[in-house]
């Protein structure tokens, strides 16, 4: 026989969605799952491709070293440093948010995210996605109810 959860223990389970605050607004969020994490690698490799190719244009970068450079951007593998560094970033910080809430505020986009999260909201924004991972709000750690990890 399973053994049964209790009551404290089956609402932490319960509780998929939070409210959390950006911009001054509630949004109503979801827990990062592994998907957004395989979706996030895909979109910082997006936006480094991106930065990329605007500095080779600058530079006026031959098609050689631009081929070996976009193939390299494109499928080298992350080490879990890096992935670590760009998740901590403003851009990483932006995009897990919108990953969170996009699925209850669909209008929301990484853009109108970004413009929400800058860097005077950037601890709060950290704060928020921890609360999110956690299962637990904000508030309750702060009050001492809940434990922050």
């Amino acid at each position: 026989m399973a053994p049964t959860a209790t009551a404290e223990e089956a609402n932490a389970i319960l509780i998929t969605h939070k409210t959390i605050v950006l911009g001054g607004k509630k949004w109503t969020a979801r827990k990062i799952h592994l998907g957004d994490l395989t979706d996030f690698e895909s979109h910082l490799r997006a936006v480094n491709v991106e930065n990329f190719l605007i500095m080779a244009e600058k530079v006026n970068m031959n098609d050689d070293l631009i081929s070996a450079t976009l193939d390299r951007l494109y499928n080298a593998p992350w080490s879990p440093e890096q992935k670590a560094s760009h998740s901590n970033s403003m851009g990483g910080i932006q995009y897990l948010l919108y990953r969170a809430i996009r699925d209850a505020h669909p209008e929301m986009t990484i853009e109108k995210v970004g413009a929400l999260v800058g860097h005077d909201e950037l601890p709060a924004a950290m704060e928020a996605l921890e609360a999110i991972q956690r299962n637990t709000t904000l508030e309750a750690v702060e009050a001492g109810v809940a434990n922050p990890t």
